[in-house]
């Protein structure tokens, strides 16, 4: 047994889950391990493996416990931005929903995703209890995404985006879709030492300049309210369901062997989906997952992949045709560059392993201390946002 937080992983959760799970009380649990601790975005997460007795016959369960973290100030900014209840909504409300237009039309394919098993709300112990995706054969999505393995990832969002919009345009309670984004503009301070620090990048003037426009940039009024315009609701353009942290991992892809590319693509952690403009996801996939020369390159291939998909879904799902424009696609992607590299910014440094993601002093994401690559990434960015006259 490689980890065992006692607080949120006991016999109680776990039989619960069993007999949910299995639909019946007679549940005896003879163990519980955990394996692969792996620190998410404010939260933990690890393997489970519970042996059981269920009707009196041996059961072998593998599966995902995603936990709140057990730090109290991460925590808090979990419980800040209700990551808990909403991924429990998406479960519960908009993939049933998917399932039953699925249902009503045979030649849809649906976004696959991780089964929730089991759930536990209670505040700062909060947990999910997912299905393990690597015993389907997925496996984890490596940085950088390579233009394969990004044209997968927009094949799913395409899916995605195309039901969540039929299930915004329901009538359906769509309320705890809405992001207030509490975070934009309290974050990225004393960028320039942090990526300075451990000799990220040169002190030269012209990276010294770079920093300090990022920091500004992130730390103004001015960022909060293009933030909060891009993450939110709009009632004029096209606006549908997002995932909300389409990063590389949250990805999980299945190869028919490992020297092939991959075949299939899953996107999983839904504790941030939102109502918004769509362009935003994958922005936010780009500039976490990709290298400049990947999204330069492109970009065009890219944007007109994911156009076309999506489109096939809606007129699947009985829209009409340009109900979403490519050229409004075009000019969405280009409103949601900044608050992607926010994002970038915020959360590169954990996603590779080279920092931390969380100010305790202040409860809300940061950008931490960072090494050598990461830093060169974020300057590539600072590069970008100049040439597009941004910074």
């Amino acid at each position: 047994m490689a980890f065992l937080r006692s607080d949120v992983i006991n016999i109680k959760l776990i039989e619960t889950a069993v007999k949910v799970h299995e639909n019946t009380k007679y549940v005896e649990i003879d163990s519980i391990s955990t394996d692969n601790y792996e620190e998410g975005i404010l939260c933990e997460i690890v393997e489970l493996t519970v042996q059981a007795k269920v009707r009196r016959k041996e059961k072998t369960y593998k599966w995902i416990i995603k936990m709140a973290s057990g730090f109290d100030s991460i925590a808090k900014s979990g419980e800040i931005i209700g990551m808990w209840p909403r991924e429990v909504k998406v479960h519960q409300i908009l993939f049933p929903y998917f399932q039953g237009i699925g249902r009503l039309n045979s030649d849809l394919l649906l976004p696959q995703h991780q089964n929730l098993i089991h759930h536990d709300l209670t505040k700062q112990r909060e947990c999910l209890i997912l299905s393990d995706l690597t015993q389907n054969g997925f496996s984890k999505a490596c940085f950088p995404l390579e233009l394969d393995s990004v044209l997968l990832a927009i094949e799913w969002l395409a899916r995605f985006h195309a039901l969540g919009y039929s299930y915004a345009r329901s009538g359906q309670d769509t309320y705890w879709l809405r992001d207030e984004v509490p975070f934009a503009g309290k974050s990225y301070k004393n960028l320039f030492l942090d990526l300075t620090i451990l000799g990220s990048v040169d002190d030269t003037s012209v990276q010294k300049e770079y920093a300090s426009r990022l920091e500004n940039l992130f730390s103004s009024q001015a960022y909060a309210d293009i933030c909060k315009t891009t993450f939110g609701p709009r009632n004029r353009f096209f606006c549908t369901t997002c995932h909300g942290r389409p990063t590389v991992a949250n990805i999980m892809e299945w190869r028919a062997s490992q020297e092939e590319a991959p075949l299939e693509s899953i996107l999983t952690n839904y504790t941030e989906t939102r109502l918004c403009q769509p362009a935003i996801d994958i922005a936010i996939l780009l500039y976490t997952s990709t290298q400049k020369s990947l999204r330069k390159g492109h970009l065009t291939t890219i944007l007109k992949s994911y156009h076309k998909e999506l489109e096939d879904n809606l007129l699947g799902l009985g829209f009409e045709l340009d109900t979403y424009p490519y050229a409004q696609l075009v000019e969405d992607y280009q409103d949601a560059v900044v608050p992607a590299v926010g994002v970038a910014v915020n959360i590169l440094p954990g996603l590779l392993g080279t920092g931390e993601d969380i100010d305790e002093l202040d409860s809300v994401p940061a950008i931490g201390v960072v090494d050598g690559s990461v830093g060169r990434l974020i300057m590539e960015m600072a590069e970008e946002l100049k040439e597009l006259g941004k910074i």
